[in-house]
């Protein structure tokens, strides 16, 4: 293999990796940015419930301020859980049902992921009794996905430019003098 191609391949697999780790930087960056939002909308919600004498009643106030879909469901320690407002994530509802036990302590203290593309915080009620309230994720991991993809593809395309420019410049570089 000749130094032009060998310094070629060098300068685009440089380039390759370095376009393809700023992109999914970039993307994760973004991505965390999403959730953040959604966590800070999940605790304006219990900071607007949890206060509150008739903390579904304020619930139902805030549901019809926020403009994300949120699902809120009433659980019990020793009964099935009560819905109290759906949403959609598209055609599919999001649902709280499956949320351990476990979870919902934790997401009294913070924002939690749960089922892969739900996020929720909850707020003691006393007796046993959990308001839950979540809001989906989707929207911000499918933008990620698609962010990774497009960076990764521009990466591709940069290392192809590159190489050409790199390949004609190291051959002049290289040739003989005369």
């Amino acid at each position: 293999m000749t130094l032009r191609r060998r310094v070629t391949m060098l300068v685009a697999a440089l380039l390759l990796a370095s376009a393809a780790a700023i992109g999914v930087v970039s993307a994760e960056l973004a991505r965390r940015t999403g959730l953040r939002e959604l966590d800070a909308s999940l605790q304006a919600t219990i900071d607007a419930i949890a206060p509150a004498d008739d903390p579904t009643s304020a619930l139902f106030e805030r549901v019809d301020a926020l403009d994300q879909p949120l699902v809120a469901e009433l659980f019990f320690d020793d009964a099935d859980p009560v819905p109290l407002v759906e949403a959609f994530d598209g055609e599919s509802p999001l649902d709280l049902a499956g949320v351990a036990d476990e979870s919902i302590v934790a997401a009294e203290s913070r924002a939690i992921a749960v089922d892969g593309a739900l996020r929720i915080r909850a707020v003691s009620l006393g007796d046993g009794q959990w308001l839950v309230v979540g809001v989906s994720a989707r929207a911000v991991e499918d933008q990620w996905a698609d962010t990774v993809r497009l960076a990764l593809a521009a990466a591709v395309v940069v290392a192809i430019a590159a190489a050409a420019v790199a390949g004609l410049v190291v051959g002049r570089a290289l040739r003989p003098v005369s």
